[in-house]
């Protein structure tokens, strides 16, 4: 529990509650943090086959990366969900949340105070570094949209000028083990557990499985693209 009412306003300052809580309280109980919208469906055995390729004890950031505001890092989208190690949770909290180093940024170019953004920055200050989520044909496993709108060709023209990694559409829009879809009502996730635990292919093989070669890019990213806006005040 948090000691901040349910508004979108409020969901920085229960997040940064919940990091420093964890940290406070549960270190040693787990070793990946995951921070999610509860209109996400993630695919936690995808995730575990993905961090499986990364040490928890040093410090990392991943998720669904946008180029926007931080020169040369960007942040994770939060809709997507992003995920930090133990060790990046220490450092963020360390040299970041609890010495006052992560001020809240409020700009023109930011309306509202993001917590996405937020946490993006704070991880940047403490010098904690983007890791890839992308699979080995650079397709990605974290998704800002449902399946069905890449799938089918509508996204947001704004959205190709946000990716770090300029998002793919159609059958190739998403890697086979991908792991969280945001915006997906109630019912699309019904269907979607349905679908993935109940139904069954006879014949059909894990596809990418091939020999025990990994299929995700495992190294630190770089923005490949120019940041769309820079903030550069920020410590």
């Amino acid at each position: 529990m948090t000691p901040y009412k349910e508004t979108r306003n409020n969901l920085i300052y229960k997040v940064r509650h919940a990091m420093i809580h964890a940290y406070t309280n549960r270190m040693g109980t787990f070793d990946w943090v995951l921070k999610a919208d509860d209109d996400t469906y993630v695919i936690l055995e995808n995730l575990r086959f993905l961090l499986n390729n990364y040490d928890k004890d040093k410090p990392g950031y991943l998720g669904y990366h946008f180029n926007m505001y931080l020169e040369n890092h960007g942040y994770m989208s939060g809709g997507a969900g992003y995920v930090m190690s133990v060790a990046a949770l220490r450092q963020m909290v360390d040299s970041g949340l609890n010495n006052d180093a992560c001020a809240l940024t409020k700009t023109n170019l930011i309306p509202e105070i993001s917590e996405d953004f937020e946490i993006g920055k704070c991880l940047k200050i403490a010098g904690v570094p983007i890791l890839s989520s992308l699979d080995v044909l650079g397709r990605e496993t974290f998704h800002p949209y449902p399946f069905e709108q890449y799938l089918l060709d509508f996204l947001p023209e704004e959205f190709y000028d946000w990716a770090n990694t300029r998002p793919q559409r159609g059958y190739n829009c998403c890697s086979p083990f991908s792991i969280s879809f945001h915006y997906m009502k109630p019912e699309t996730m019904l269907m979607m557990d349905h679908l993935l635990y109940r139904i069954h292919i006879h014949g059909r093989h894990t596809a990418g499985n091939q020999a025990g070669k990994s299929i995700f890019r495992l190294e630190r990213v770089e923005n490949m693209r120019k940041p769309m806006v820079v903030i550069d005040n920020i410590a």
